[in-house]
């Protein structure tokens, strides 16, 4: 299609003439006569766009490879989380070792409005001061959900006992804190919340015996009344690992 008309000229005399051409048809399209310079730009503008198309396909495809090798590599540190950590802490300059997966326990209050439950974790650590080794357990009283009423929200205070098959085993609460007992960075910590960590008292052959348990629960004495607690996940794996690599056991 042609526009344009004789009264105003070009500066060769020639009328000025605009073509447009719009066809779906690539041969039609083709017989039209366009001025090389035309073509030539045209001709760079579908590379261009040629390009820009290639480099977000390879974009899209090493984004696509990234996230395969990142949920491969999950994966692995998954199989792997039962190892001991082991690290400095730069809070106390304590040397502190801690079960690669902690043990921990929930108690579903169904009778609440609303999906909710108590957690407790305990995470096994060995804390070396200069030399001494002391073990311990590093507890967390958690809970996601519907808060507890206050009467009903377990306390680090109350007595707390494992029970591992046939064994009763009472947890002690050691009077200092985390910080003094070389714990600085918190170890394990829960996602909900921010809990305090406690520090109870153990030796590693009564982890041992934990960890080789058959069954195991937790018990809270609250109010006259025992809260129990069943366990939540099958982490006994890595404190037999924890227990093991303590022993000298490669």
């Amino acid at each position: 299609m042609a526009e344009g008309g004789g009264e105003e000229k070009a500066s060769g005399g020639t009328p000025a003439v605009l073509i447009t051409c719009v066809s779906q048809d690539a041969a039609v399209a083709n017989t039209v006569w366009l001025p090389p310079w035309t073509r030539l730009m045209l001709a760079w503008i579908g590379a261009t766009r040629f390009r820009r198309e290639v480099q977000l396909t390879f974009r899209r495809g090493i984004t696509y490879f990234v996230a395969v090798v990142i949920a491969a590599g999950g994966a692995v540190a998954l199989a792997a989380s039962n190892e001991p950590l082991e690290y400095l802490d730069e809070e106390t300059g304590a040397t502190v070792t801690v079960v690669g997966r902690p043990l921990v326990f929930v108690h579903d209050r169904s009778g609440s409005l609303g999906p909710a439950g108590d957690y407790v974790t305990l995470a096994a650590a060995a804390v070396n001061q200069s030399g001494k080794i002391t073990y311990i357990l590093v507890g967390y009283f958690w809970w996601q959900g519907v808060p507890p009423k206050a009467e009903l929200a377990p306390a680090a205070i109350e007595p707390l006992a494992l029970q591992a098959d046939d064994r009763n085993i009472q947890l002690v609460l050691r009077a200092a804190s985390a910080r003094e007992a070389g714990i600085g960075v918190p170890v394990h910590r829960p996602r909900f919340g921010s809990p305090t960590p406690h520090v109870y008292a153990i030796d590693l052959s009564t982890m041992g015996l934990i960890a080789e348990s058959h069954h195991l629960a937790l018990h809270i004495q609250s109010e006259g009344t025992s809260v129990n607690y069943v366990l939540l996940e099958d982490r006994r794996a890595a404190l037999r690992e924890f227990v093991r690599r303590s022993n000298g056991i490669d």
